[in-house]
């Protein structure tokens, strides 16, 4: 399988393409929106197993990245901020590594404090499981294993604010019109 990085092609879950003046067309729904995400597998970063249930029953975001990746650190960093934000309200989170070698992606992550689950997929069996064509990218699952949105190459950085959107939408949470997520001290969810 073969991976790029330098054409943005945002594949989102969406109703209608957008075509832009150069012809490119954004918003192709990814083959995995609307069915059930593929089960995870391999190892983690030390060599453990694993799980393939590891998110059941939660809300998950599954990012596929690559220390060659032009975004890899903004790429995790990205990530981090969502665990700091959504770990204690249960959901879940995988960074699946496509590296051929782990301790190129066991560095980034240890430099950016990653305290998600960090697999390895040297084979790249599970991008091709998952149908990842560019990395980044970002799989939003509900809690009955649905894929709901992809958010790939670029995107899946750039498009953090839409990521926690999808989370607060399938947490349950009321999103304000402007599509922005409120601060956790906004709301009836708030804690004081």
């Amino acid at each position: 399988m073969r991976f790029s990085s330098g054409v943005l092609l945002a594949l989102v879950a969406c109703t209608k393409p957008v075509v832009s003046p150069d012809g490119i067309v954004f918003g192709t729904p990814h083959a995995l929106v609307h069915f059930v995400a593929p089960k995870l597998g391999g190892v983690d970063l030390e060599g453990r197993p694993v799980a393939s249930d590891a998110f059941a029953g939660h809300v998950a975001v599954v990012r596929f990245w690559a220390t060659w990746s032009p975004r890899a650190r903004e790429s995790v960093e990205s990530l981090a901020r969502l665990y700091d934000r959504y770990d204690a309200e249960g959901v879940s989170f995988v960074a699946v590594s496509v590296d051929a070698d782990a301790p190129p992606a066991d560095e980034v992550a240890r430099v950016v404090g990653a305290r998600f689950t960090l697999a390895w997929d040297a084979s790249r069996d599970l991008a091709q499981r998952w149908s990842v064509a560019h990395v980044p990218s970002t799989f939003v699952i509900d809690r009955v294993g649905i894929v709901r949105a992809v958010f790939t190459d670029d995107d899946s950085v750039r498009d953090e604010p839409a990521i926690e959107r999808d989370v607060e939408i399938l947490l349950g949470r009321p999103v304000p019109s402007d599509g922005k997520p409120r601060e956790p001290s906004e709301g009836p969810h708030a804690t004081r």
